[in-house]
Parts: structure tokens; C-alpha cells; sequence
């Protein structure tokens, strides 16, 4: 089903990974929460223990993070992409209000996954949740620092943000994101890849 015309069309995946149907339209979704990580069952010592692996992993996160704070930070200039990602967020608290739900606040930690994601997505020209290099939405969202539910919409194709919030409102999984009414933040990201393309990211939050 095509709904944005030949430049898009969109994927929904639901209920965390491995679940997916193609829907049409120019999205993807997806939506989980963290489940706590298994006890380690290995000891060792010397170089290599898990202590040290847990701090160089930490390392890592830390890095990660500081990049995606210092992306979200650069969204704070004017141009059409904060204008853009303003103008989703209106749109979305729009459609919420019309069903009674709670109006979604925006969060510099969500801001820069989806900030991040979208970025990922440009560069490689793909429209996706996870196997482009940057990890999937779990991990991108906890490398900002944020820790609670986690729902992801991208979309790749459309022009402006009435389009790409019309399509995502008709998509029932995207909807489904949109009017969570567990969601209370919200982060979205907008760009254009060197190809021409627009690609559209937002991470949603509780």
C-alpha cells in the first residue's frame, strides 16, 4: 500500500526485534523496553577481567554520548531542520490533544538518539532500526543516558512535517508510538542526505 507516492514506502516493526511486515507509505517503528541484563556467570583475572571489560565498555558509552549530546546541541541553531523538528512536535501533540492524552515534552537525551540515528541513516543512505552500524534503538537511547520505555518511528522521502506525520498517523504501529499514552517524551530529528533524500528519526520516551 502505497500512501506517500513512489518515493516512499515503509516497514513496521513491532514488539521488539525479528517481527516485521512490509506496510507502505515511507516509515519504520518500532517500539520495546529494556529487559535487565543476565548475572555474568564468568570470573577471570589479570588483563582482560570482566571489570576491565565493564569499564571499557563504560568508556565507550561515555564517548557515544558526549557525541550525541554535542549533535543534539548543534539542533539548537535556527535553519529548516529545527524548524522542521519544532513543527513535528506541534503536530504530534496535536493529534494527541485530539484524543485526550497528555502532550509530549522534548528531551535532549531522546533528541540525540534520534539526532544520531537519523545521522546514521543519511550517511548510508538506508532507512532503518538497527544494521546500519549504530546499534539498535535500545542501545542508542541508553547510550544517552535515559532509562526508561523506548519507542522508535523513521521515515525516509517525505517533505514536510504534515507529510510525514499524516503517513505515520496512518500507519496503525507508528500511530500506535504517536498515542502511547505511557509516552510523556519525545526527540525528532530531520535531515537531508547528500543524495537529496530526506530522512526523518524520533525516539519517544517514559
Amino acid at each position: 500500500m502505497e500512501i506517500g507516492g513512489s518515493n516512499s514506502g515503509f516497514e513496521v516493526i513491532a514488539g521488539g526485534l525479528g517481527s516485521s511486515s512490509a506496510v507502505g507509505g515511507g516509515a519504520l517503528l518500532m517500539t520495546g523496553a529494556a529487559a535487565a541484563p543476565a548475572p555474568s556467570s564468568t570470573t577471570a583475572t589479570g588483563v582482560g577481567t570482566e571489570a576491565q571489560q565493564v569499564a571499557a565498555l563504560t568508556n565507550a558509552v561515555n564517548i557515544v554520548n558526549a557525541l550525541a549530546q554535542a549533535l543534539a546541541a548543534q539542533r539548537q541553531l535556527s535553519g529548516e531542520g529545527a524548524t522542521f523538528e519544532q513543527r513535528v512536535l506541534e503536530l504530534l501533540n496535536q493529534q494527541r490533544a485530539a484524543y485526550g492524552l497528555g502532550q509530549l515534552s522534548y528531551s535532549a537525551q531522546l533528541d540525540a538518539a534520534a539526532t544520531g540515528h537519523n545521522a546514521q541513516m543519511m550517511a548510508t543512505g538506508s532507512m532503518a532500526h538497527e544494521g546500519i552500524g549504530d546499534g539498535d534503538p535500545q542501545s542508542r537511547v541508553r547510550a544517552t543516558g535515559f532509562a526508561g520505555a523506548w519507542g522508535e518511528n523513521v521515515a525516509v522521502g517525505q517533505t514536510t512535517p504534515e507529510q510525514v506525520v499524516a503517513e505515520w498517523m496512518a500507519s496503525p504501529g507508528h500511530r500506535r508510538n504517536i498515542l502511547d499514552p505511557t509516552y510523556t517524551q519525545v526527540g525528532n530529528a530531520y535531515g537531508v542526505a547528500a543524495s537529496g533524500r530526506p530522512f526523518w528519526a524520533q525516539s519517544f520516551g517514559a
